[in-house]
C-alpha cells in the first residue's frame, strides 16, 4: 500500500488536516463495522453475508488509516522549504459568560524513526472558547479543561501554604473536588446542539428538522441477562411490537412508553433497561464528547430520547455470563435556543472552590 491509495480508501486528500482524516476515517467504520452488518442482519436474515464483507473493508480501513499516520503528508510550508509561521491556533465561539478562560490546545502528532509516534500538545490562543469538533480535537478539550481545574485548585492551595499533591493532607478529598469541578467546566465550554451537528461520524441527522439518530451499547451482566436481552432483540426484530419487546412503563424523562428500552438519569450517567425482561445498565456511547452533549439535553428537558434494540453480542470470554447490547437512539431535540446554550455553571462552581476551601481550612 501506498499514499495513493490509502488517500483512495479513506476518500481523504493530501491536503486535509489529521483531525478531517480521522473525522472521515471514524465515519467510515461506523458505516462498515461488522456490527453494522450484524445489525442488518438481525432485521434482515439474507443479508448475513455482508458481515465477512464489512470485516474485509474494516481492516483495509484500519490499514488505510494506520499507514498515513505513520506517513504523514508535509504541511505546504514545510514543501516550500518556508520557515517561521505559526501553526494555525484553533477557536470556536466565545462564551462570555464561562467561568474562567482556558488554553485552547492544539494536537499534533510526534513520529519516531521506528515507526512509533506519539501525541503532542501546543499551546494557543486564550480566552473563553468553546469547544469547536471541525477546529480542537476532544482530547485537547479535556486537557485544556483539566488544566484550568488544576489551577483554580491550586490557587487555594497555594494561600494555604500546600505546595503540591504529596503535602496535601486527604489526596481523596481533592480528587472528588476535582472531578466535580472538572465537570462543571467542560459545560462552560460546549454548545450541545452545535456540537451535534458536526459529529457527523456519529451522528446521522434525520428529515427531521432537529432528530439525531445516534449508537450506544450497554453491559449486561448474569447469564439470565444476557438471555433476557437476547430474547429482547429477538423479538423486537421480529416485528412484534414495543408492548410485547420492552417495557409498558413510560420512561423517567422520556417521551413515552413506546420504545422498548426505559431510561432514567442516574448522576452523570443514563441508566437502561427493560423493566419487562429485568435486565439493566449504563448506556454507554461510541465517543465520550456524547456523554457531555446528550446528558446536558436530557437534564434540560431540551430533548427526548428512545432506545431500541440492535443486536446482542454475548462476549466470549465470559461464556455467556456478560455481553453488550447494542442499541439505537432517537434523539428528538426541541427549543434550539436553549438546547445551545453552554453551561450555566458559574455560581455552582464558585461555590464548590469556596467549600473546598472551607474543607482544608478546617482540617490544617
Amino acid at each position: 500500500m501506498d499514499l495513493a491509495q490509502a488517500y483512495r480508501i479513506l476518500h481523504v486528500e493530501e491536503k486535509d488536516t489529521p483531525l478531517i482524516i480521522k473525522r472521515k476515517y471514524r465515519r467510515m467504520m461506523r458505516r462498515y463495522h461488522p456490527d453494522a452488518a450484524a445489525a442488518r442482519a438481525a432485521g434482515h436474515p439474507g443479508d448475513s453475508g455482508e458481515e465477512d464483507e464489512y470485516r474485509r473493508i474494516s481492516q483495509l480501513l484500519n490499514e488505510a488509516y494506520e499507514f498515513i499516520k505513520a506517513n504523514p503528508p508535509k504541511t505546504p510550508a514545510e514543501a516550500s522549504g518556508s520557515r517561521g509561521k505559526k501553526d494555525p491556533e484553533p477557536a470556536g465561539d466565545l462564551n462570555p459568560s464561562a467561568f474562567c478562560e482556558r488554553t485552547v490546545l492544539w494536537q499534533t502528532s510526534v513520529f519516531f524513526p521506528d515507526g512509533r509516534y506519539a501525541e503532542h500538545y501546543k499551546e494557543g490562543v486564550r480566552g473563553r472558547f468553546c469547544w469547536d469538533p471541525d477546529l480542537e480535537e476532544f482530547s485537547s478539550l479535556l486537557k485544556s479543561v483539566n488544566a484550568e481545574t488544576i489551577r483554580l485548585m491550586q490557587d487555594i492551595e497555594d494561600r494555604l501554604g500546600i505546595y503540591g499533591e504529596q503535602d496535601h493532607p486527604y489526596p481523596d478529598m481533592r480528587a472528588g473536588f476535582q472531578v466535580r469541578i472538572f465537570h462543571l467546566l467542560m459545560q462552560e465550554f460546549i454548545r450541545p446542539l452545535t456540537c451535534l451537528k458536526k459529529l457527523e461520524e456519529y451522528v446521522c441527522v434525520t428529515d427531521e428538522a432537529l432528530a439525531f439518530y445516534l449508537g450506544g451499547s450497554l453491559l449486561v451482566s448474569g447469564r439470565e441477562n444476557v438471555l433476557a436481552a437476547e430474547e429482547l432483540t429477538r423479538k423486537y426484530h421480529e416485528g412484534k411490537g414495543a408492548a410485547d419487546a420492552g417495557c409498558p412503563k413510560k420512561n423517567d424523562g422520556g417521551p413515552s412508553g413506546k420504545c422498548p428500552l426505559f431510561w432514567e438519569m442516574d448522576k452523570s450517567r443514563i441508566r437502561t433497561g427493560s423493566c419487562e425482561f429485568g435486565f439493566s445498565g449504563n448506556l454507554s456511547f461510541e465517543d465520550d464528547s456524547l456523554y457531555y452533549i446528550i446528558l446536558p439535553l436530557l437534564a434540560r428537558g431540551c430533548a427526548d430520547l428512545e432506545i431500541y434494540p440492535k443486536v446482542m453480542r454475548p462476549q466470549k470470554k465470559n461464556a455467556g455470563r456478560t455481553g453488550i447490547l447494542y442499541v439505537n437512539l432517537i434523539l428528538t431535540v426541541r427549543g434550539e435556543e436553549e438546547a445551545d446554550r453552554p453551561g450555566r455553571g458559574a455560581l455552582m462552581i464558585a461555590s464548590l472552590l469556596k467549600e473546598y476551601e472551607a474543607a482544608i481550612r478546617g482540617i490544617v
